[in-house]
């Protein structure tokens, strides 16, 4: 096979070179503190060496396969000296009119599809040491390898085989070389979709909404009248379109979920390792991501439209379904969510899977009360199977197994629901900081949804109230806790016969738990009335106990579990 050629070139040396950014790459993506530390680099001697670029040659094009994001910065770079001359051409694939406006200087904000390119441009026209005499004179003999791979080779093939090992780029960049490749039609339209779908941080329709602004036809204007525009006006339009808000999941996470729900709905055996086994499924592990496509689509190119249509559908409906932060304004369902995701395992959030295919199966697209209402119910339904399945056998939830089992009775129009257990063994919510997390949350749960019409060792609402004046239970979120508190500290000698009865546990934070170890019950409750918001769980205790009385800690714990096991078991004692 003929071998790559690599040569070292100056800046100065490719002034008549021609590079085209491909379809498969991804989008301009480098942030202030990337650019900075490369104006800095560069400004620290002459020769800095900008490391390798690899290319294909086609024509009279160099394909940049990988480089993109530092040949542009070094063309924004000199866009920002208002140097005339031009360093390179450059353009885009996939966004030919980009490079026109970087060709021409013609930069418009509104017309512009990248907004990272904007910024960087804005950016870097205000560092100080581009006015530096010596600055141009400096990037102009900055070096970097430039490998150039034969014909003979793929160059999609190529791009995965450099960047899969490389901490510039993330896996699921090189599972889009892959799509792409096998897309013959329209495939500029679907990079660009791709690309829009993977930005996790910003809803996808207002992303389309930005790109549709993008193309309307405004006045152009020069680089200079670019940069010395105002642009409060189209800040102040941003943040009426955009979330600042961080999605529950990252792009590669997501796409692992929306491929089991795609495995699930078309009813495909998954081929693992040559062996087509119809059990088994997706595994949800952002490191697996090429390896689980791949036992997918090994053998079905014909797929790839099919999936691409799909994952937009689920895209759309995350948005709106799923939580960002606690921007969610039904608080039930955001407060169901947040059940889930606490007791998921670390990054692997399989609840969302199941939530994507009962909203596909259902056709619910819009986030509306009866639509609300439906999704509440049925993740309600969900976790009182995951529950069972802990119970069954008094062990670990069976989270993937039940997860699988449910979007397949959703597919096939079945009943999501199983029998009520018969009498269960609550023994092992009495064994202190043994008890599993997931039973204090679920508990949190049911106590805030029905907290208006609470009753528990004689004490109600209004008795948590008074007690606890501060707590708001319209602004309760559930959140992260870790560790286990003995409401009754175990330093008390009197009350070791209940110290780890689950009436005398609540699940809250390390930082709080270690502020109130050491102090008797009245210093105690003190400190919780000033911060009412770690358990409710917590809240009913100090309200029902007047001093220590193992009887109704027992009574208590008796009463938390009535309440935790309902829709599951009819007796739970």
């Amino acid at each position: 096979m003929e071998e790559a050629k690599a040569n070292n070139r100056t800046i100065h040396s490719i002034k008549s070179y021609k590079f085209e950014i491909p379809f498969y790459q991804r989008a301009y993506s480098w942030r202030k503190q990337d650019i900075e530390k490369l104006i800095s680099d560069i400004n620290g001697k002459e020769g800095h060496y900008l490391g390798n670029i690899v290319v294909k040659k086609n024509d009279d094009k160099f394909i940049v396969i990988d480089g993109q994001q530092r040949l542009t910065t070094i063309y924004i770079i000199f866009m920002a000296l208002g140097v005339k001359e031009k360093p390179f051409e450059l353009s885009y694939e996939i966004d030919s009119s980009d490079g026109e406006k970087l060709k021409n200087f013609n930069v418009n904000e509104r017309k512009y599809v990248n907004r990272q390119i904007l910024d960087a441009i804005l950016f870097a026209s205000n560092n100080e040491i581009l006015c530096k005499d010596s600055f141009e004179k400096n990037i102009n003999s900055a070096i970097f390898t430039m490998t150039i791979i034969p014909e003979t080779v793929k160059a999609t093939e190529y791009f995965e085989l450099v960047n899969t090992k490389s901490i510039q780029l993330e896996n699921h960049q090189a599972l889009k070389a892959r799509f792409l490749s096998n897309i013959k039609d329209n495939y500029a339209d679907v990079a660009r979709k791709w690309d829009m779908i993977s930005n996790m941080d910003e809803k996808y329709k207002d992303q389309i909404l930005e790109r549709n602004q993008a193309d309307l036809p405004i006045e152009p204007k020069t680089i200079r009248e670019l940069l010395e525009s105002d642009f409060n006006g189209k800040e102040e339009k941003q943040t009426e379109t955009n979330s600042d808000a961080k999605s529950l999941v990252k792009f590669p996470v997501f796409l692992l979920l929306v491929l089991k729900v795609f495995v699930a709905k078309n009813g495909l055996n998954v081929d693992s390792e040559n062996k087509v086994d119809p059990k088994n499924k997706i595994i949800i592990d952002k490191d697996k991501l090429l390896g689980e496509f791949e036992k997918v689509f090994r053998e079905k190119t014909n797929l790839h439209y099919e999936f691409i249509a799909f994952l937009e559908s689920m895209r759309k409906k995350f948005d709106e379904f799923v939580y960002r932060d606690d921007e969610m304004k039904n608080k039930i369902l955001l407060n169901l969510q947040r059940l889930f995701y606490y007791t998921s395992e670390y990054d692997k959030p399989e609840f969302i899977a199941a939530l994507l295919a009962f909203l596909d199966k259902n056709s619910l697209d819009a986030c509306n009360d009866k639509n609300t209402q439906k999704v509440i119910e049925f993740l309600e339904q969900l976790d009182n199977e995951l529950a069972k399945s802990a119970l069954k056998k008094n062990e670990s939830r069976k989270i993937v197994e039940t997860i699988n089992d449910v979007i397949g009775k959703i597919y096939k129009g079945e009943s999501l629901e199983t029998p009520v257990l018969e009498k269960i063994d609550s023994k092992f919510l009495d064994t202190g900081t043994a008890v599993p997390y997931y039973w204090f949350y679920r508990l949190e749960y049911l106590l805030w949804r029905d907290f208006n019409s609470l009753s528990a060792c004689d004490t109600c609402a209004d008795d948590i109230k008074k007690v606890f004046p501060k707590f708001n239970r319209d602004e309760y979120l559930i959140k992260s806790q870790d560790t286990v508190e003995h409401m009754w500290a175990t330093n008390l000698q009197e009350n070791n016969k209940a110290l780890d009865d689950f009436g005398n546990l609540a699940l809250i934070r390390k930082d709080f738990n270690s502020s109130l170890s050491d102090y008797d019950f009245g210093e105690k409750l003190k400190m919780i009335k000033e911060s009412p918001s770690s358990s409710i769980k917590m809240l009913i205790f100090y309200a029902s106990q007047k001093g220590y009385d193992k009887d109704i800690i027992g009574r208590l714990g008796d009463e938390m579990k009535k309440i935790l096991f309902q829709g599951i078991t009819n007796d739970p004692l």
